[in-house]
């Protein structure tokens, strides 16, 4: 401690928060907090349109391969946009709560669940399936998987 430090003291930290006048927040400022969609990558927009010719073409199937971090869950939520339904499946938990934060931050106004556990929320728009939890759903009811646009 010097000449120049005070201590941190509660009744320091008292009188600080009786003083403290907050900053209006104008709307402009409030504004610039509000998280712009991701947008494509380079790389990414190249797979995509590869996708759209593909369809074009009539394929109805694609695979995608790229190393880790290139941003295939993205790429896939940017995928989705055209379609209603979507049916994300993974074989781990953690993987499919990953895919739900990027699609939500492609797909913001779309509602999505889980069949994972014991959650079958398979009425939704963006769902998101363990490889095992589906495998149950479609043991119960074949058709299941009827009215997905994209999976």
């Amino acid at each position: 401690t010097g000449p120049d430090t005070i201590p941190l003291t509660l009744e320091w930290t008292d009188a600080y928060e009786r003083r403290r006048v907050p900053k209006a927040e104008t709307a402009a400022e409030s504004a610039s907090y509000e998280v712009e969609a991701p947008k494509p990558r380079p790389v990414q927009m190249l797979a995509l349109e590869e996708l759209r010719r593909l369809r074009d073409d009539g394929e109805r199937r694609a695979l995608v391969i790229a190393a880790t971090g290139l941003g295939k869950t993205y790429l896939a939520a940017f995928d989705s946009r055209g379609f209603d339904r979507v049916l994300f499946v993974a074989h781990r938990e953690e993987l499919l709560n990953q895919a739900a934060d990027a699609f939500a931050k492609v797909r913001p106004r779309d509602d999505f669940g889980f069949v994972v556990g014991g959650r079958r929320e398979m009425d939704r728009r963006l769902v998101f399936a363990s490889v095992q939890s589906l495998g149950a759903v479609l043991a119960e009811d074949p058709d299941a998987l009827a009215g997905f646009d994209y999976a």
